[in-house]
């Protein structure tokens, strides 16, 4: 097996972070996790706010935003395929399905911004 088609050592880890209304805790909570020694490429932040009204959210207050395929920011779930022809994921095992799903299952994809005035919401 090549070096290319082996699985990372570096297991995937995803963040879950439950909030409602409670910006301070929040940006404290993503500023720790951005101090994290691990690869921001195997790094997934997930956070649940239950229709919360929290304006960092709404507003974005932190830097950088990931931009999935069949999301708000970008519905349009054929434009995978685009980005599929551009990285080749299949040199690492993953493909893309009929269905326009990666497989195997919990791969994903995104394009990430880490710009101040990058947005995903428009609420506001």
């Amino acid at each position: 097996m090549s070096d290319a088609s082996r699985p990372s050592a570096t297991p995937r880890v995803s963040f879950v972070i439950p909030v409602r209304n409670d910006p301070v805790r929040l940006k404290n909570c993503l500023a720790t996790i951005a101090k994290c020694d691990y690869p921001g490429t195997h790094v997934e932040l997930v956070v649940a706010d239950n229709g919360s009204i929290d304006h960092m959210i709404r507003d974005q207050s932190y830097r950088g935003s990931r931009y999935s395929f069949g999301y708000p920011a970008c519905p349009d779930l054929e434009d995978r395929a685009k980005l599929v022809d551009l990285l080749r994921p299949e040199r690492i095992g993953v493909e893309l399905s009929e269905e326009l799903q990666l497989h195997p299952e919990q791969s994903t994809d995104a394009m990430v911004a880490h710009h101040p005035e990058a947005k995903y919401f428009n609420a506001g």
